[in-house]
């Protein structure tokens, strides 16, 4: 699948941004210099966790997750995802909210 069309086609916008957050993130981490090596991503997305966990399910971007988080455990990074209930005052997901609806809503920003 073309990675320009990842977003279009496979999951609504919204999950777009979290994704891609997810991406970033592991990105991040593989920067990291630390001797604990291991790290949680917290989100409020059950369907992007429902499709990372799910073998049958190869769109461009589960599959990009499922890459970096390997390449994260090659030296030697252990990875975990988490969710939380969404709108339930977590701190941390209201201000991801936040910044992901204020990203959505950016003109400046070009289409997945």
């Amino acid at each position: 699948m073309d990675k320009g069309q990842a977003c279009t086609d496979d999951f609504h916008s919204n999950i777009c941004i979290y994704i891609h957050t997810y991406i970033h993130t592991l990105e991040f981490t593989e920067n990291i210099e630390t001797e604990d090596k291991a790290a949680t991503i917290h989100t409020d997305s059950r369907m992007t966790l429902d499709s990372l966990k799910n073998s049958n399910i190869h769109t461009y971007l589960i599959e990009e997750i499922r890459r970096k988080v390997a390449e994260t455990g090659e030296i030697k990074w252990k990875i975990q995802f988490c969710w939380v209930k969404a709108h339930a005052g977590i701190q941390g997901n209201e201000i991801a909210d936040t910044l992901a609806k204020e990203a959505a809503t950016n003109v400046d920003i070009i289409e997945c």
